[in-house]
């Protein structure tokens, strides 16, 4: 996978894990509340990636 996303089955550009990653932390660290909700842009990314590779794949990634 390269840094820009990946080619899924379907000829969508997915992002990477560490895209994803990245987002997720940039909100936590810029939310204005706590118990802020996950913008729908985040779900959005998180299962574009999740859609397009094997869960095996991801379900040993540890977060740094």
């Amino acid at each position: 996978m390269s840094d820009t996303g990946s080619d899924n089955p379907n000829g969508d550009i997915s992002p990477t894990l560490e895209e994803v990653a990245r987002q997720f932390s940039a909100w936590q660290a810029n939310r204005a509340k706590k118990r802020e909700p996950i913008p729908d842009s985040l779900w959005q990314a998180a299962a574009a990636f999740a859609s397009a590779i094997r869960s095996s794949a991801y379900s040993k990634y540890q977060c740094p």
